[in-house]
């Protein structure tokens, strides 16, 4: 979009500038040479079972395209009461393409996509970039400073961190066409930019933000009026699509609420602001990174020398576009304000994919990354570059295989219980139970009252023969978490395993109050009447197996 107020509008431009081709060619190589070795990584066990693992019967089968669009995108056999109701078909329909390249599940073709996708952001960002006239030789220094950012590693190299390269491609896509749509007032940007909108929704509902993002670009940038005739269009369009996608989300869950609405949004927001202190930081600074961050582990002395590199940026810079400024630093609180409402791993990077691209907006106006300081003092960003690439590939390889994930997760994360949790399940795995006690244990120092802990620290003594330590501490998260079904469970195994098979049974009965589902106690309970020749209960607890096993 023209900018008479650009300050790099009279740079006398390299013609290595103008091949834009080439530059495209060449980030993405550069990217795809980055990444290239993480097609070789296996599944870590961060929600690929229930999304690809146990679903891939139904992610074969291209016949079920339609279906995507009508269940909530943790739905999968065994898992279809996950309270994590997100719509995101469009997440699912990835996968399901990604299936059709192997008879089972294989990670390299899903590592290999979000390759693609990460591709794919770089060049948009790139297109973007021009298109707000920002200095050419920035543009194209900036998308490949972004191709190698550290923080974006876990979009890229954890499979289902894919959704926010997937959000990214159709948001860059959609407000191009707005920008264009600014331009020309052309009717086609205009259903592209709406149409690629209803594609963002349906792939995370943090899109929404684009809408704000989208009028306050006509505001600011473009200098329309409030109430003008494209404004006025566009509003239209957003509530046609809006209530489009909601009546299908609405649909899909049969009224059901998704879990971030049953909570005090203001009371999410409050409890995880130090993450927007922790997201900037990691963007300008990328050190302390963590796989499974938390607001404990937000380093508030980093954060201010980032807040401070950018004031200093800001006020030394001469000639700014302070609508830019202002824009880029809306982008970037519209599209994490969202990742903030969730109590749910609240710090994950990934999550910084696409609102790092205000950020971005916002940096590239500083006088130090126009054309002539970048000519002037030649080896800032290729030193940016290098940094850059350097952590990110030292950090590839913690997303190689499970135990180095949530290894990696428990090391770099003072304060997350629940990365020691995964830890132990992944050691159990594997048959290291001792490890899986240990880092239970840690867990509980970190957080005493953490569901599951002490059930799993028992459920691993059950394992290693400790009958006596497996039911003191199956008792405790009994204590602390009453409607525990798995706890239940677990101490009829330990009075199974001692030969007190009533008081078995009983627990197996107390578990399915919770859990009428939960089809191993039924399978303990028709082993039990066996036992006893009971057979009217055999008989309904076979009933039970069958029922259960099909859901």
């Amino acid at each position: 979009m023209a900018n008479k107020n650009n300050p790099t509008s009279n740079n006398k431009r390299l013609p290595f500038l103008e091949n834009k081709r080439l530059q495209i060619a060449i980030i993405s190589l550069f990217t795809l040479f980055l990444y290239s070795g993480i097609v070789s990584y296996q599944f870590i066990g961060l929600d690929e079972p229930t999304l690809i693992i146990d679903n891939y019967s139904f992610l074969k089968d291209p016949s079920n395209i339609p279906q995507a669009f009508k269940q909530h995108v943790f739905y999968a056999k065994h898992h279809t009461d996950n309270p994590r109701d997100y719509y995101r078909p469009i997440l699912t329909l990835s996968f399901l393409l990604d299936a059709q390249f192997s008879s089972k599940p294989s990670p390299k073709f899903f590592h290999f996509t979000n390759i693609i996708y990460h591709i794919l952001s770089c060049v948009l960002l790139f297109i973007l970039f021009h298109q707000l006239r920002i200095d050419p030789l920035a543009t194209f220094l900036f998308s490949l400073v972004f191709a190698a950012h550290p923080l974006l590693t876990q979009a890229v190299a954890w499979i289902p961190g894919r959704n926010d390269s997937l959000i990214t491609v159709f948001c860059l896509l959609s407000f191009i066409n707005l920008v264009k749509y600014a331009e020309t007032g052309s009717v086609k940007n205009v259903i592209l930019h709406l149409l690629l909108f209803f594609v963002a929704l349906l792939t995370k509902e943090s899109a929404m933000a684009l809408t704000a993002i989208s009028f306050l670009f006509l505001l600011i940038i473009s200098r329309e009026k409030l109430l003008s005739l494209k404004s006025i269009y566009l509003l239209s369009g957003y509530l046609v699509v809006i209530a489009a996608w909601y009546f299908m989300r609405y649909r899909a869950f049969e009224g059901m609420p998704n879990e971030a609405t049953l909570k005090s949004p203001f009371n999410e927001l409050l409890i995880n602001s130090p993450l927007l202190l922790q997201y900037i930081q990691k963007m300008v600074l990328p050190f302390n990174l963590s796989v499974m961050s938390t607001v404990g582990d937000t380093n508030y002395i980093l954060a201010g020398i980032a807040l401070l590199l950018l004031a200093v940026g800001i006020y030394f810079t001469k000639q700014k576009r302070w609508n830019y400024i202002l824009f880029g630093f809306i982008w970037f609180l519209a599209f994490i304000s969202p990742s903030l409402l969730t109590g749910y791993f609240g710090g994950l990077e990934h999550r910084t994919y696409l609102s790092m691209v205000g950020i971005f907006i916002v940096v590239s106006e500083f006088d130090i990354f126009k054309r002539e300081a970048i000519r002037k003092y030649k080896y800032i960003i290729p030193a940016i570059l290098l940094l850059f690439t350097g952590i990110t590939i030292y950090r590839l390889p913690i997303f190689n295989n499970a135990i180095s994930y949530w290894e990696s997760a428990v090391k770099t994360s003072d304060h997350s219980s629940l990365a020691c949790l995964d830890l132990g399940k992944t050691y159990e795995s594997i048959g290291q139970y001792q490890k899986a006690i240990d880092a239970y244990r840690e867990g509980l120092n970190r957080n005493p009252k953490e569901r599951l802990l002490h059930n799993n620290i028992g459920a691993a003594y059950i394992y290693l023969g400790n009958y006596e330590q497996a039911e003191l501490e199956i008792k405790k998260e009994i204590e602390l978490f009453p409607d525990n079904y798995m706890g239940y469970f677990n101490l009829g195994l330990v009075k199974k395993r001692i030969g007190k098979n009533e008081e078995a049974a009983a627990y197996w009965k107390k578990s399915l109050e919770f859990n009428k589902n939960l089809v191993n106690a039924y399978q303990q309970l028709a082993q039990y009447y066996k036992s006893i020749n009971d057979t009217v209960n055999f008989k309904k607890c076979v009933e039970e197996v069958n029922r259960t096993s099909r859901l």
